[in-house]
């Protein structure tokens, strides 16, 4: 597993368009200029610790799914925990029927 700095680019973009942010705001909350942001999110610029700890928190994401693209295993667990409750659902639902 390496740190790849277009892939983590591309996360922090789509992280930010997720939650309706535009580079300007997110440049303003970060306290950095949007043209250094969006060099960052083009993979040409690498960012430093902080400043992905910064996004991390901004955004309720663990650094390591902003910086590998690894899924926390508590993210996945309650992913599980979720299909298994829709499957029930769905099981109840059928006997109804």
């Amino acid at each position: 597993m390496f740190y790849d700095q277009e892939k983590c680019g591309a996360r922090i973009r789509q992280i930010r368009k997720q939650n309706g942010y535009t580079q300007e705001r997110l440049a303003d909350e970060l306290n950095i200029d949007r043209s250094v942001l969006s060099r960052i999110e083009a993979g040409k610029y690498a960012c430093g610790v902080d400043f992905l700890a910064q996004i991390a928190t901004l955004f309720g994401i663990s650094l390591d799914f902003l910086v590998f693209g690894k899924a926390e295993n508590k993210e996945i667990a309650h992913l599980k925990e979720s299909v298994t409750d829709l499957i029930r659902q769905l099981e109840k639902f059928r006997e109804n029927i």
